[in-house]
């Protein structure tokens, strides 16, 4: 059984504006539902979790106290939770709640009939916790996908073959890099030109065997974030006159860890990378979503119909 979590809790605010990027409409739709659906229906995805900001319920309702998802008691990935009665971000998290949110009246329509939400936290490795947890609670899921939910053209074809390699270990999409890539120092002066044959633009869906990803977030809240110790091995490198990587890390705590794979790297797992998609652009900025407008409107990414909609069981 394959299971997805669609990652939708982040504050966006590199892109402006009253509203998170995931709710910024594209085509009439919320960009978080083009993402929820594209895996919904999805014939290989039996489950799907979205985490949503934790003071929205259902994309329009408040989270009572007490219904946060990070950290959840009874759920592997929050190992480190049960021990100390705080969750991997370090905040005080509750005992013995449930992350998944009821639907109601009020659920909004881009929500396929047999998904979940969940209340994210406070990082993105929180909301995928928090989804984590929600998929063990269901039982039965081997493989997991994460998606980012500012993605919206993701295709089957993408789908299918990231379920079909993370089958045999952690597989995630990647693309090449066209331009000249520098890395420089803390001041901004370059220090080396890297090799672009050997650099790749990660996309989403990442998949994973459920218990590598399980393993590797428990991991990650033994050792209370990046840099924290225990099994994690430390990422970075000292640019010349500049903090490295996992400085910076420990600076932002788990805002530090922007995608799944870099915990399974930090554990000495392997990761495979497939062939991206170049259509399958991440929303940061405004002008992103007018050059998402322009690519449905000129049918380079065809405008979806999601009426008839396969639900998930």
């Amino acid at each position: 059984m394959v299971g997805a979590i669609v990652v939708a809790a982040g504050s966006g605010r590199r892109f402006g504006g009253s509203k998170p990027k995931q709710f910024v409409e594209l085509g009439g739709l919320p960009l978080v539902g083009w993402s929820v659906r594209a895996l919904a229906d999805h014939p290989a995805v039996d489950r799907v979790v979205v985490a949503l900001p934790g003071e929205m319920r259902d994309g329009s309702r408040g989270v009572p106290a007490g219904e946060r998802g990070d950290g959840v008691e009874g759920v592997s990935v929050a190992a480190s939770a049960r021990r100390t009665g705080r969750d991997a971000v370090g905040a005080s998290a509750p005992v013995g709640a449930s992350p998944v949110v009821a639907r109601t009246e009020r659920t909004p329509g881009w929500l396929p009939e047999g998904a979940v939400t969940v209340a994210g936290g406070k990082t993105r490795a929180g909301s995928v916790q928090a989804g984590l947890a929600a998929l063990t609670d269901m039982g039965g899921v081997e493989t997991v996908l994460v998606h980012d939910g500012a993605r919206p053209f993701l295709s089957p074809d993408l789908v299918s073959r990231v379920v079909e390699a993370a089958r045999g270990g952690p597989a995630i999409p990647a693309v090449g890099v066209a331009d000249t890539v520098k890395r420089v120092d803390g001041r901004g002066f370059v220090v080396e030109t890297l090799a672009r044959e050997r650099l790749r633009c990660v996309q989403t869906p990442q998949g994973f065997p459920i218990d590598v990803l399980v393993e590797a977030h428990a991991a990650l809240a033994e050792a209370g974030g990046p840099g924290g110790g225990g099994r994690l091995r430390p990422g970075g490198q000292e640019g010349a006159g500049g903090r490295g990587e996992e400085a910076l890390e420990e600076q932002d705590g788990l805002a530090g860890v922007t995608d799944d794979a870099v915990l399974c790297e930090r554990l000495g797992i392997d990761v495979a990378t497939i062939e991206g998609d170049p259509a399958n652009l991440k929303i940061t900025t405004p002008s992103d979503i007018a050059f998402a407008e322009w690519l449905i409107d000129t049918g380079f990414v065809p405008g979806r119909s999601f009426a008839g909609r396969r639900s998930c069981s």
